[in-house]
């Protein structure tokens, strides 16, 4: 598949035009920042280096606060838990007397009554021997389903 030419001088004419606008914008914005600029940038590095060093000297201060502040939340730490322990302790009594014993009764599960086997003793007893015969492995799984369903098809 061919792309036309026309539509390809189209694209590269509006590239060339987004650049050349891209770079008037640039150098609009170049000309108001150098204007901006101080004349002496001497005094401007200066001035950059003394906020330096009082950005130093302020972050040395708060690691040392922070520090300090570490080393006696240390010590307050340990009786805060003396006093948390204490407390507790007093606690526990008064919990032990909340706490409600669960009553035996409500908890107990009612048994629930089967309904009557609707299958003659001698089904059963039939059913039951066959079970055996399928436990002792002397029938096959579908050897058992077709005898049980015998069984339980007679009258």
């Amino acid at each position: 598949m061919q792309i036309p030419r026309l539509f390809l001088s189209v694209c590269v004419a509006a590239l060339v035009l987004a650049a050349l606008t891209g770079r008037a914008d640039d150098s609009a914005a170049a000309t108001s920042t150098q204007a901006a600029k101080p004349a002496n940038t001497r005094a401007a590095k200066a001035e950059m280096k003394k906020q330096a060093e009082a950005n130093a000297k302020a972050l040395k201060e708060a690691q040392k606060q922070a520090k300090a502040e570490a080393a006696a939340n240390k010590k307050t730490g340990a009786t805060a838990r003396k006093e948390a322990e204490a407390k507790t302790e007093k606690a526990k009594p008064a919990q032990a007397a909340a706490q409600v014993q669960p009553d035996k009764k409500a908890t107990a599960f009612k048994r629930l009554e089967t309904p009557p086997v609707l299958i003659s003793s001698d089904k059963t007893q039939r059913l039951e021997q066959l079970l055996r015969k399928y436990k002792a492995d002397e029938l096959t799984p579908t050897e058992y389903q077709k005898e049980r369903a015998k069984v339980l098809a007679q009258p």
